[in-house]
């Protein structure tokens, strides 16, 4: 195996395995948000997952890019807010902590 490959291989291991909400928590914890959103887009059409587990981890990542300045990611989570009223309110925080308007992220 190649040194490129060794590194690939070492950063696929270190990725956590998010196996349930509390998983999911842990992962934002540690920094593994492209992680922990990608779990919850993968699991959010689950039976045993409904729009208000959808809405609630939409928000905890719309924190947590909020906090790392990624502001394109946290657009995405405003897209995912359940309803408009919540949409409105995540839209109106980014855009005042990221000085820019929504069309511009």
């Amino acid at each position: 195996m190649n040194h490129e490959g060794e590194i690939l291989k070492s950063a696929v291991e270190q990725r956590p395995v998010i196996g349930k909400t509390s998983h999911f928590n842990e992962a934002i914890d540690q920094g593994y948000l492209n992680a922990a959103e990608q779990w919850m887009l993968d699991n959010k059409d689950k039976p045993n997952y409904d729009e208000g587990w959808l809405d609630d981890r939409s928000r905890d990542l719309f924190r947590a890019y909020r906090k790392k300045e990624d502001w394109v990611a946290a657009k995405r989570m405003v897209e995912l807010a359940s309803d408009e009223n919540g949409k409105a309110g995540r839209r109106q925080v980014l855009e005042a902590e990221s000085g820019m308007s929504y069309d511009e992220i």
